[in-house]
């Protein structure tokens, strides 16, 4: 259950907040290539870990749950839809869809129960708690962090857990109030198929 939990907090974190985590750690100078490993963490492009490019309804295919995406996102185009390869088990799988407006919805398989969002918020301070649609979760507006004398941007975010997924919506632009409206608009309870 821990290495679980553990999983989806890894998953939580955007691929900027996890170059923080390497800089921070590897000394200044350091020349980093993932060339050996592709999959093994998100690239600049790639959303998820073990994920590749497909359309909308190859990913509703790979994955056992209603793709929950915000009804508020109607203007906006589906830019791109990443989802778990079939190495990964089917109860296991994730999807990540990008609009052309810039919000990624990243939907995980958390069937256990929803996270410790207290304990989460407690150790990340930059988080508040939220609901969206009775479902407690967290959410934070898009920051800067200083690390190691350096500024660091993160986006926007609203996380929150329904019926066995865990659902996050991230903005580089959206505030936190605007994140909440668009999360308000995904389905209330997406079903397993």
């Amino acid at each position: 259950m821990r290495a679980k939990f553990g999983f989806m907090v890894l998953s939580l974190l955007t691929f900027a907040t996890l170059m923080i985590i390497v800089l921070y750690l590897l000394p200044q100078g350091t020349l980093v290539s993932t060339s050996a490993a592709p999959d093994l963490l998100p690239s600049s492009e790639a959303p998820l870990i073990f994920a590749e490019k497909v359309t909308l309804s190859e990913a509703q295919a790979r994955v056992l749950y209603t793709i929950p995406l915000p009804d508020v996102l109607a203007s906006a185009s589906i830019q791109e839809v990443w989802a778990s390869t079939n190495s990964v088990a089917p109860a296991q799988r994730s999807v990540a869809v990008i609009f052309s407006d810039g919000i990624k919805v990243i939907v995980h398989p958390a069937e256990d129960q929803s996270p410790d969002w207290d304990a989460i918020i407690a150790d990340s301070p930059e988080f508040t708690r939220i609901t969206i649609r009775g479902h407690p979760g967290m959410g934070t507006d898009p920051g800067v962090q200083e690390i190691r004398g350096r500024q660091y941007s993160y986006p926007g975010s609203v996380s929150w857990w329904v019926n066995g997924l865990l659902i996050t919506i991230y903005s580089d632009t959206l505030s936190l109030g605007d994140l909440l409206k668009v999360a308000e608009s995904v389905p209330n309870i997406p079903t397993w198929k």
